[in-house]
């Protein structure tokens, strides 16, 4: 799209008493006691990939093209990292580490629908294994040294205090986790209504820090102390009982399930549409209250606007949605709409609020506009101008690199392993593409050269796509970078990935260490100031996917996703 991320001397320096909430659904995370001790049997069912094979699905509720009866999970697309379980670790800590990135200071577990089942007395929708092993995973991140969001819940809306009862038993009066819990005001948050509290619940009232829940998309706030999840263009301002005259919070979301009925907008369905068989909900090309002409979900049109109105009220926390909600179910009437096929919170790529990254047109632009976006919130750190310029011996020992800066940083630890089952009981995914685990880098130049170093966590292994580097020295190239250093050569690339050899890069390797020498009249930087950008992959396949998402699910990159180092004088 030929975006490029803000800057410090965009976005200003970090701000303090700036936070991003990010809502986190694991709702379809059903625990072996919720499924009566069975196994997960269902097959996945993808409707966007369903409306491709059978374009008038939607006018039929039989099998095929549905393959499954009123009632079952469906997914509106599929994800970068397949469709998995919610408790699958691998991903998990991917999430940890991208949405870290993005800047999101806290995840809220939506755990509204829980509901005690009179049938069986068991308490259902609160996914107890779920968010149990996000904890497990995030305490053994932090255990290494790696980043994660910190957790709070968001109970049910109307319903008593069953919800927070069970979590406050399982987690809180234990201690568990400690170290994760959202701090707000002094106490752990929780987006509850304090009012359905009962008098034996007054050991859970003194404990957290509330704030209710506004689930409604159009009526503002209904007193202080409240936060909405999601709103219509233009959002509202929520305000605490302690500054009333200052916003607190302001909601985003990619969409909204909204729709307009006799000229005023109410909740509605996804997949609704009106006599003319057009789709009226506010999917994530609507913005100026106008329906697009064509749907291009990647361009995130919707999603900007409600950002607009998040900087104009200047609000202490930007409450996201979403990230994970990859399912609905599927029947035939909500409220006031009846159809073949009825879809209320997910449908489609255009009519979904998920901002994780997907297998189809939006890719990962979603989620780099979100750290765009979050950017212009919490501000950036101005880049760090390197020590001077210098020349480096490729013949040389590696400890001539010891005072060059800054020093570019990557995860330690990201290279795991995947073996988990998927959703529903025919899938299986595995993954051993982990190698090397970049640790430290640094870049300097002469007159003549541009060096580069790489740090790994281990001594480097040897195999295909070993310890590459692309550089972005100018406009173009591929992905924005403009040539390839691999194998010894350097190449300049084209916007598919066409190489052309433009010569040697010496490269030197030592155990856990290597340097790289290219020249800078190849590079196309002349002998003045210098500013360029670089990233190293190993055991990537690049230029194979035409959204780039292996930089995320392949090997290792410094830095992650499709992030690069800049480089300055």
């Amino acid at each position: 799209l030929g975006r490029s991320l803000p800057m410090a001397q965009d976005v200003g320096a970090p701000k303090k008493d700036k936070y991003i909430a990010m809502f986190y659904f694991i709702s379809f995370g059903l625990n072996a006691e919720e499924r009566g001790g069975k196994p997960r049997t269902q097959k996945v069912h993808d409707i966007s990939k369903t409306l491709l094979r059978y374009p008038d699905a939607m006018d039929t509720p039989d099998s095929p093209p549905w393959d499954g009866p009123y009632g079952e999970t469906y997914h509106w697309g599929e994800s970068l990292f397949g469709y998995y379980s919610p408790e699958d670790e691998y991903v998990i800590a991917k999430h940890a580490q991208m949405l870290t990135e993005t800047g999101v200071d806290v995840m809220i577990y939506d755990t509204s629908n829980v509901f005690v089942d009179p049938r069986d007395g068991v308490t259902k929708a609160y996914f107890y294994e779920t968010f149990m092993t996000i904890f497990r995973v995030f305490d053994r991140l932090r255990r290494q040294g790696r980043r994660t969001p910190q957790v709070a819940f968001l109970f049910n809306f109307w319903k008593g205090p069953v919800a927070i009862r069970q979590a406050f038993k399982d987690v809180y009066s234990k201690g568990l986790y400690r170290d994760l819990w959202f701090q707000w005001e002094g106490k752990p948050l929780v987006l509850y209504d304090p009012a359905k509290l009962t008098d034996e619940d007054e050991e859970i009232r003194e404990f957290f820090t509330f704030r209710r829940p506004m689930p409604d998309y159009f009526y503002g706030p209904q007193g202080p102390d409240q936060w909405a999840w999601c709103e219509i263009h233009p959002q509202h301002g929520f305000y605490s009982a302690s500054h009333p005259d200052s916003v607190e919070e302001v909601p985003v979301s990619a969409s909204q399930n909204a729709v307009l009925m006799d000229g005023e907008w109410t909740l509605g369905c996804m997949s609704q549409k009106d006599e003319n068989g057009r789709y009226i909900a506010r999917g994530r090309s609507f913005s100026k209250n106008t329906f697009p002409e064509e749907y291009r979900p990647w361009l995130c049109a919707n999603f900007d606007e409600q950002w607009e109105r998040a900087f104009e009220l200047d609000p202490k926390v930007v409450f996201i949605t979403g990230w994970n909600e990859w399912v609905v179910g599927r029947g035939p009437r909500f409220i006031h709409y009846s159809a073949a096929n009825v879809m209320v919170d997910q449908f489609n790529t255009e009519f979904s609020r998920d901002l994780e990254p997907s297998r189809g047109p939006i890719g990962d632009t979603a989620y780099m506009r979100m750290i765009a976006q979050s950017r212009r919130v919490q501000g950036a750190r101005p880049v760090p101008a390197s020590t001077g310029r210098r020349t480096i011996d490729m013949d040389g020992s590696f400890d001539q690199w010891a005072d060059v800066g800054p020093e570019y940083l990557d995860d330690i630890g990201d290279v795991e392993k995947r073996d988990h089952p998927g959703f529903g009981s025919l899938i299986h995914y595995t993954a051993d593409y982990g190698r090397n685990d970049f640790a430290v880098m640094k870049a300097c130049r002469d007159e003549e050269y541009v060096y580069f170093y790489a740090r790994t966590a281990e001594d480097i292994a040897d195999g295909e796509h070993c310890m590459e580097l692309l550089i972005r020295t100018g406009e173009g190239g591929w992905d924005g970078f403009t040539h390839l250093v691999s194998g010894g050569r350097l190449y300049a690339l084209d916007g598919g990935f066409g190489k052309t050899d433009l010569g040697e890069a010496l490269t030197r390797r030592e155990g856990d260490q290597m340097m790289v020498r290219v020249s800078a009249m190849a590079l196309g930087l002349g002998g003045g100031r210098t500013t360029f950008d670089f990233k190293w992959c190993d055991n990537i396949p690049l230029g194979e996917d035409e959204y780039h998402l292996e930089f995320y699910t392949y090997g290792d990159t410094a830095p992650d996703g499709r992030f690069a180092y800049r480089y300055t004088e």
